[in-house]
């Protein structure tokens, strides 16, 4: 089974248990990209900031697919997350060659072919969600979530400011978190068929000034180079 197969196959029923709320479909925009890369990046945000449903409409309507909008048609909010992608394989590279590399909707669904993104929770959202939603979708669908997860077969899954939650699913301990020389935590996570490295990373809204947007993306990049170095020398 491909990765869209099982996608599809494992959305099917885990809408069903929110048969009367909205539901995004996400994941990999474009699996034959994403299965060509060396290192493999899940981002996980955490909800869809979508606006408020319909619910005049059917459930199917009701139906986000956000797989497609990364693949054909990504809105500007996009670019933040598009620049983190261009440093996890550009990482020497500087801020300016990023920003002029990513000027348009093209540029943007380029970078984000080479990963994977998704949604923690999967009803719409709007400009903000509370830890105790996060909370509760971590008890209600820790199991779907760590079969999507799976089936990605990642090496490193980002936890975008919402670290805790993550963590709950995996149930982490805070006495098992390392973290690099600049202080981002991580944790080392089994998922269904191999283990990898959970990063507790921010999210990519979060409010900083334009003076250090680069360090902010440049971050992430150097925290997992830093923990494949770390690996590295462990297994030899």
């Amino acid at each position: 089974m491909n990765i869209r197969e099982a996608e599809d196959q494992l959305f099917s029923e885990w809408k069903k248990k929110y048969i009367d709320e909205s539901f995004v479909i996400d994941g990999c925009p474009t699996p034959e990209v994403y299965l060509q890369e060396k290192r493999k990046v899940v981002f996980v945000l955490k909800d869809g900031n979508l606006g408020n449903p319909n619910f005049a409409d059917s459930f199917e309507n009701r139906t986000y697919n956000q797989r497609y909008e990364l693949e054909h048609e990504p809105t500007l909010w996009w670019e933040t997350i598009a620049k983190w992608c261009y440093f996890l394989n550009n990482n020497s590279d500087s801020w300016d060659c990023a920003e002029n590399t990513i000027k348009d909707e093209s540029s943007i669904r380029k970078l984000l072919s080479h990963h994977c993104i998704i949604q923690l929770k999967k009803t719409w959202g709007g400009g903000s969600v509370r830890n105790t939603t996060l909370a509760q979708v971590v008890v209600n669908d820790k199991a779907e979530i760590i079969t999507q997860l799976s089936i990605y077969q990642p090496h490193f899954i980002v936890a975008c400011g919402n670290g805790e939650h993550l963590a709950a699913v995996f149930d982490c301990k805070n006495s098992d978190k390392m973290k690099t020389s600049t202080g981002v935590g991580y944790w080392k996570v089994k998922l269904e068929n191999h283990d990898c490295f959970l990063v507790d990373y921010c999210h990519p809204s979060i409010r900083v000034g334009t003076k250090i947007k680069g360090i902010v993306a440049k971050g992430l990049s150097f925290a997992i180079l830093e923990i494949e170095q770390l690996v590295g020398a462990k297994n030899e």
